[in-house]
């Protein structure tokens, strides 16, 4: 059952890669973030070197974030117009990233860098979004047509042209498009993430991009942030094909699962979900930094499994009761 995989130069069993990739790509699906905020540092917990779970993460949330903005596009939710500037200056974050985690691992301090960069930023934005939605009663959308920013600092970065958003009601300034994209980036490359868990809330919540507009836009800027990125690390030897094409295997169907639950989930419960896995995974990510191997493995698969089942039964539910059904 376990496999060595020349290139990181590990041995794990298959079976959990195929596991971990089915997990993720119904998380992936269904919070529109690339699940490299939960792949990444489970390779990591499992032995690859942290270097080579972001390479390996890039090349397989590239292919299952494509599979599942298809799936968004099949449902009417995907915003090509929003998609295409934020994919471009991710390129562009994401290849100084790529830099900069190279010479940290020359220094040989890549993994406790990355890792306490994984926790702030895990457990921060997981907290910022359960205090939104659970503490905050403002509206997820403007409540006058038009209005493109929802949030206060960032008006003074709008400058240019502004893209109108899928449906027409709202548009968005190109310039805040390309500052998110380069941020979104900047993460993707640092940790192998699709920055999609920065990217959801920014959109949601600062510039009021309807939630499963936002989802579906996200994981096509990921498909083509992630896409440049997987070639860039592994030109220099740090991407694992093998494990990243076992993870899709069990990906492949994920994914599909994922977009389908949020069509019937509201949008509200989503954003909660997310903010609950967020937090978890960034005290799984600190438990692996203090050399609890074993036990914050356990937490991110257990968190995963937990969600992942919560997600379908969810699904499930809604499609017996119907488009009025609300879980919570």
């Amino acid at each position: 059952m376990e496999l060595h995989f020349p290139v990181a130069g590990v041995v794990v069993a298959w079976p959990l890669l195929v596991i971990l990739g089915f997990l993720v790509g119904v998380l992936q699906g269904f919070f529109g973030v690339g699940g490299g905020w939960l792949t990444t540092p489970t390779l990591n917990m499992l032995g690859f070197p942290f270097v080579y779970a972001i390479g390996t993460d890039l090349a397989f949330t590239a292919v299952s974030a494509l599979m599942g903005a298809l799936r968004h596009l099949r449902l009417g939710h995907l915003d090509f117009r929003l998609a295409l500037p934020l994919g471009i200056a991710g390129m562009v974050g994401l290849e100084g990233a790529r830099r900069l985690v190279l010479f940290l691992e020359g220094q040989g301090v890549a993994g406790l860098y990355l890792r306490l960069t994984y926790i702030v930023l895990l457990c921060g934005v997981g907290v910022f979004i359960l205090w939104r939605e659970m503490v905050s009663n403002a509206p997820l959308t403007p409540s006058g047509a038009g209005r493109s920013i929802g949030s206060r600092w960032l008006k003074p970065l709008a400058i240019g042209p502004e893209i109108r958003v899928l449906g027409g009601e709202m548009s968005v300034p190109i310039t805040v498009l390309g500052i998110a994209g380069l941020l979104t980036g900047l993460l993707a490359g640092l940790l192998g993430t699709g920055g999609g868990f920065v990217l959801v809330p920014i959109l949601v919540y600062a510039l009021r991009v309807p939630g499963r507009v936002a989802v579906a836009t996200s994981l096509l800027a990921i498909v083509l942030t992630n896409g440049f990125g997987s070639l860039g690390y592994g030109v220099v030897g740090r991407v694992e094909l093998l494990a990243a094409g076992l993870m899709f295997g069990g990906a492949f169907l994920g994914t599909q699962l994922g977009a389908l639950a949020t069509a019937v989930v509201p949008q509200r419960d989503l954003q909660r979900l997310l903010g609950v896995m967020l937090v978890i995974a960034g005290l799984a990510v600190a438990m692996r930094q203090a050399s609890l191997y074993v036990p914050s493995a356990s937490v991110m698969f257990l968190a995963a499994s937990g969600m992942t089942t919560i997600i379908v039964a969810l699904l499930w539910r809604g499609r017996l009761q119907g488009p009025g059904f609300r879980p919570f």
